[in-house]
Parts: structure tokens; C-alpha cells; sequence
């Protein structure tokens, strides 16, 4: 078994993790893939009014292996309000323990962790690798009492439940969010039909449609990254 840093959340080897939330022996495992290939795994428990939740992340590569240096922004809601926030976390061997605020109630909450890049601290962020700025989110759902498949799991369930399904989709940050978090302009990634331009007469950042950022170049307004 992998133990994560605060030795009381651990991700075990094998286990099924689901975007939507397996409940097995009272832990809450969550995996979600990146547009690399980077996956992203959470181990947490229900929510329990009056205490705060304690979150296990770990990440790895598309081989498996834990990614390390692996830098990242996250934020946990319950009831529209932020109960855990930090812009810039930094894990030196792939696995973190992230803990929130008391919680206030025992009601659903959302993960969000935004990928800022792979790379030292002691490094300036625009020479990270890896992806920048891709937003990857997890929603904890009403349990059913529809038992897990079990086939591929090591850790056979008792009395276990799962939550019902939750479409879990990569968000793409706006150019000037991804530039707040630490991305380069020159790395800024764009939605799926659009370009990135450097504003000529500051170096900002922008996404346009193609044909637009053809114009601008061509009078100067801006450059293609």
C-alpha cells in the first residue's frame, strides 16, 4: 500500500476508483484523467459535520508511475462555500494530504484541482513541463444502495455504496486565469478552434478564431505563439 504524508489516508493498490465516487470501507476514492495522460487520484471520506475533511491526491504519469514535482491549484466546496483553498501546492514525490475547514454540515461536496505544471520551486513556472492550467473536477454524490462491482478491486467491500453517475470534464481556464495561476503567455492552451496571439503591445495573452489572428498578424496588432 502507498501511505500518503499525514499517515491517516491511504491509496491502496489496486482499488477501483471511479470519477463518481466509489464508497468502499468507508473511503471515498475519485480518478480522473488529464488531456496528457496525467492521472489524478483522491481518497477521502463522507463528509461529518463538525470535522474537517482530510484529502489523499496522488498523480501519475501514463505508465503508472507517481509524478514528481507535480504542482497544482485546489479548491473544495460544500454548499457554495469554499472550505479548502490553495492556489499553489507543490508535492516533491506524487502524493499529498490536503485538509479542509470544519465542515458545517454532512451535504455533498466538489473538488477542483487545476494543473499548474511539473517542475522545482526553485524554478521559474514558465519552464515547467507537463500540462498548465487544465481544471479537473470531482463531484461526492448522494450514496445509492447499489453495491460496487468488486471484479477488479483488492479490497472487497462491506455494506459499500456508490454514488450515482457524475460526468466528470477537463475545464479549460480563460487565458488571464492561466497567466494568474503561473502559466507563461507563450504557453497559454486554448479551447479546441482557436489560436493564441501575443498582444503586440504588451505581450497579453488572447484566444481568437484563426482567421482573426491571421488579421492581426498580418497588421502587426499581434503574433502567433
Amino acid at each position: 500500500m502507498v501511505m500518503f504524508m499525514a499517515s491517516v489516508v491511504l491509496l491502496p493498490v489496486g482499488m477501483s476508483y471511479a470519477q463518481t465516487g466509489n464508497v468502499i470501507g468507508g473511503k471515498i476514492g475519485y480518478k480522473v484523467q488529464a488531456s496528457d495522460g496525467t492521472t489524478i487520484l483522491i481518497l477521502t471520506t463522507s463528509p461529518i459535520s463538525g470535522q474537517p475533511l482530510v484529502l489523499g491526491i496522488g498523480f501519475k504519469d501514463n505508465i503508472g508511475n507517481f509524478v514528481k514535482n507535480q504542482n497544482y491549484a485546489i479548491t473544495v466546496m460544500q454548499d457554495n462555500n469554499t472550505i479548502l483553498s490553495i492556489p499553489t501546492a507543490h508535492t516533491d514525490a506524487g502524493t499529498d494530504t490536503q485538509t479542509t475547514q470544519i465542515l458545517s454540515s454532512t451535504d455533498q461536496i466538489s473538488i477542483h484541482v487545476t494543473l499548474l505544471g511539473v517542475g522545482l520551486t526553485t524554478t521559474v513556472p514558465s519552464t515547467w513541463t507537463g500540462v498548465k492550467g487544465e481544471v479537473l473536477s470531482f463531484s461526492q454524490t448522494t450514496p445509492t444502495t447499489t453495491a460496487p462491482d468488486s471484479g477488479n478491486q483488492t479490497m472487497a467491500p462491506t455494506n459499500s455504496t456508490v454514488s450515482s453517475p457524475v460526468m466528470v470534464k477537463p475545464k479549460m481556464l480563460l487565458p488571464l486565469e492561466q497567466v494568474k495561476s503561473g502559466v507563461a503567455p507563450k504557453d497559454v492552451q486554448c479551447k479546441q478552434g482557436y489560436s493564441l496571439i501575443l498582444k503586440a503591445e504588451d505581450g497579453s495573452a488572447a484566444c481568437v478564431d484563426p482567421t482573426v489572428a491571421q488579421v492581426l498578424a498580418q497588421r502587426g496588432w499581434a503574433a502567433h505563439s
